[in-house]
Formats: structure tokens, C-alpha cells, sequence
């Protein structure tokens, strides 16, 4: 972990840097950006949408397909991927996130996807997750966060349904105990 006089946050028993690096779109932030901002101790962040574009397998399988179940496989295929080296490259250091909007239409795979390759945490924005509790209730060590969408000020607040989610979980999240949008 990199030196600091700033303050660490604590999620999953984890001390980590005050540092979120967010999810960007359709191949901006996969594993090298996320895997090497985990490893710095902070959390790197897997944004969900799209990945088989950085994947030229993938690519060559789908790049002209018109089947939508056919894009989705291959896009769970690379998120696997990308979590996986961005784990091997954080080393075991901070947390490597993925972050997955509620409005996809393919939102439930991507989180059960992200929880079953290893995601320390799954980030779920665009829409109120008011089901990621049960969609991860088989995986309680991941970390669960809401990216509430209207403001682009990060801040730490409690509330907004946090004691639903912890007393329904029994675990850490963001949500209301940590970091949101607000």
C-alpha cells in the first residue's frame, strides 16, 4: 500500500486508501486500470458494460453476430477475464470492484458473473439494486455499493435504506455506511 497521511477507509475488513477509482464505460476501466489501482491499496473498479471489445476472440466470435445471447456469453466470458487479471495484478492488495448499471437488461448475470469470478465488490448504479442483496446472498464476503446517479460529488452519508440492506445482509456496504453519490 502506498504511504498516506490521509485517513483509511475500512470495508470487508479491509483498510484501503480513500481513493475509488469509478467505472468508465465500455472498455475504459478494466483490469489494468482497476488491477493496478487495487494494488496501490485502494479500489480499482471494472466498469460491466461491453467487455468482449477488448477481448479479439471474443471479438472474432461475435464482432458481426446479431444474437444477442450469443454477445452476452462472450461478454460474461471476458468479465470473468478482466477480474481475474485485475486480481493477479493487485496482488492481493485493495479491492478490484465491478461496476454494473440496474438498467442493463443483462444486470442480473453481470452480478452473479462478477460475484462468482471473484469481485471483492459489485458497484450498481443506474437504478435502485433493491434485489442485489438476494442476488449475492450466496457470496457474502462481496462488498456491495449503490452509486446513487445524481450527483458527481462522491460523499459518506448513512441512510438512504442502509439499515435494510445491513439488516437484511448482515454485512458491510457502502451503502449508508460508506460511499455513495449524494
Amino acid at each position: 500500500m502506498l504511504k498516506t497521511d490521509l485517513p483509511l477507509f475500512k470495508l470487508r475488513n479491509k483498510s484501503l486508501l480513500p481513493v475509488v477509482q469509478g467505472g468508465m464505460g465500455v472498455g475504459v476501466s478494466a483490469h489494468r486500470l482497476a488491477g493496478t489501482v487495487a494494488g496501490c491499496g485502494a479500489m480499482g473498479t471494472i466498469s460491466s458494460v461491453d467487455l468482449r471489445r477488448r477481448h479479439p476472440d471474443l471479438m472474432d466470435e461475435t464482432g458481426r453476430c446479431l444474437d444477442p445471447a450469443m454477445i452476452n456469453r462472450a461478454n460474461l466470458t471476458a468479465l470473468d477475464r478482466e477480474i481475474s487479471a485485475a486480481k493477479t495484478l493487485a496482488d492481493g492488495e485493495g479491492m478490484v470492484a465491478v461496476n454494473i448499471m440496474r438498467a442493463v437488461s443483462e444486470y442480473e448475470p453481470y452480478v452473479r458473473q462478477a460475484c462468482a469470478s471473484g469481485a471483492d465488490a459489485v458497484v450498481v448504479g443506474a437504478g435502485l439494486p433493491l434485489d442485489l442483496p438476494d442476488l449475492t446472498s450466496e457470496h457474502p464476503d462481496v462488498a456491495l455499493v449503490r452509486n446513487k446517479d445524481n450527483s458527481n460529488n462522491w460523499t459518506f452519508k448513512s441512510g438512504d435504506g442502509a439499515s435494510t440492506w445491513q439488516l437484511k445482509l448482515g454485512r458491510d456496504s457502502l451503502l449508508g455506511a460508506g460511499l455513495i453519490r449524494g
